[in-house]
């Protein structure tokens, strides 16, 4: 357990565990959650240490780089949701050494030398809409760092819907439980005052914003012939997120426009238009037919006739998530269906447009004053949806300058908010 004072001050470096946000190469959002929550938390505490929970094996070093060349270092360590009780990353072997002080398993002595856990869920995955074996992989951790003692701060994000009694009982004993819950928008912090019900506490549940907004910009260490030809034209090209999920997923979201029609459409009124369009993937990957939208991206530019695929340009990689904001920060327009996406986009003071398919988009938006760029497919069909990009556009430079107002304070914001969350760490433990 970690060491103390008398005076209750810690005589170590701050020691965080973070889960939820696994730094991804190929989820560039939940790479961007983690980016940010760790440059705000060095800024209020530049002693800081993170352990980073993530779906690998053991513990593996790795580190960060700032957009100053500072490098900073950091651990990751496997935690799974699985049946494969016989490896120590698996959660119920985690929990099962928490009576001995995690003796030979490193991912609970990680825990329980923690002065706080925090967990992000992804940012919007605190919820039941993508299935009970998701939902359980995700309040895992939460349940580790409670059965550990350990204070448990859920990081700005999104709470609900939850579509049965039992899932939202569970997160409603979570919630209840946590030295503190924020909620990233002001849309989601009505559902997390409903999801706690009478043991809601505006002290431990609290409004935030999300740490997207602090990921800092690069530009990548290279870039291919056609990405360079795409940001050079001018005007800068449309930026254009295609969702890997929903390209292939049917219309399991209750879609009233067919998103692959939609797409399609979006992207030949852009170039009949004028535009140079530049498909900026964020979560990657190589399978047919899965949730990569750099596959989904590559099948629609096939789709397209050769006229047209002709001014549409597209990223299939990125470094890392601070290099597909780079991207994204060069384009003068961008529509995006990922949220994190629309977020590197709002926060760089590109004008945006997001596609929605549930209700958490709104309240992101909203909070930079552009709850009308949400766009929601589940009540506009194709037609409509372009025929609001192409309005929204109209109005492209007043919403760049009023962004460029509003971005500042928000990050100002998610800066102020990760001091208040640190506060649990000089908090007294019950």
């Amino acid at each position: 357990m970690p060491d103390e004072g008398s005076d209750g001050s810690h005589d170590h470096a701050v020691r965080l565990s973070l889960f939820g946000a696994p730094g991804s190469n190929t989820n560039l959002g939940v790479g961007a959650l983690m980016h940010g929550v760790m440059a705000a938390a060095r800024a209020v505490r530049p002693d800081v240490e993170f352990t980073v929970f993530d779906q690998g094996r053991g513990v593996r070093p790795s580190s960060v780089t700032d957009t100053d060349g500072r490098v900073h270092g950091f651990r990751y360590v496997g935690a799974h949701y699985s049946r494969r009780l016989y490896r120590p990353e698996n959660y119920l072997t985690m929990a099962a050494t928490i009576p001995i002080g995690g003796r030979g398993n490193p991912g609970m002595r990680a825990v329980l030398a923690s002065d706080a856990v925090l967990d992000i869920s992804g940012g919007d995955s605190f919820s039941d809409i993508y299935g009970v074996h998701r939902f359980r992989m995700i309040t895992a951790p939460k349940m580790l760092a409670l059965r550990a003692r350990r204070p448990l701060v859920l990081l700005p994000q999104t709470y609900g819907p939850f579509q049965s009694r039992a899932t939202a009982g569970a997160a409603r004993r979570i919630v209840a439980a946590a030295a503190q819950a924020w909620a990233r928008d002001a849309d989601s912090y009505e559902a997390l005052r409903e999801l706690a019900g009478d043991g809601f506490d505006p002290q431990r549940h609290r409004q935030g914003v999300d740490v997207a907004f602090l990921l800092p910009a690069r530009r990548p260490t290279a870039m291919s012939e056609d990405l360079t030809a795409a940001l050079a034209t001018v005007p800068r090209p449309v930026g254009v997120n295609v969702s890997g999920l929903l390209w292939s997923s049917g219309n399991s979201f209750g879609l009233r426009a067919d998103y692959r029609r939609t797409m399609l459409a979006l992207v030949r009124d852009l170039v009949r238009r004028g535009h140079r369009v530049l498909i900026v993937p964020h979560v990657l990957g190589q399978r047919p037919g899965g949730e990569a939208d750099n596959v989904a991206a590559r099948e629609l530019v096939d789709r397209l006739a050769p006229e047209v695929a002709a001014r549409v340009s597209m990223v299939d990689s990125f470094e890392d998530a601070s290099t597909a904001k780079g991207v994204i920060a060069q384009c003068s327009f961008f529509v995006g269906t990922r949220m994190h996406s629309t977020i590197a986009a709002l926060s760089s003071a590109v004008p945006a447009v997001g596609l929605a398919y549930s209700h958490k988009y709104r309240g992101v938006f909203a909070s930079v004053g552009r709850a009308d760029a949400v766009l929601d497919l589940r009540a506009m069909d194709s037609g409509e949806v372009v025929q609001a990009v192409k309005d929204a556009q109209g109005h492209s430079q007043e919403w760049r300058e009023d962004l460029a107002r509003r971005v500042p304070t928000i990050q100002q914001r998610a800066r102020d908010q990760m001091r208040t969350i640190l506060g649990v760490v000089d908090a007294p433990q019950q």
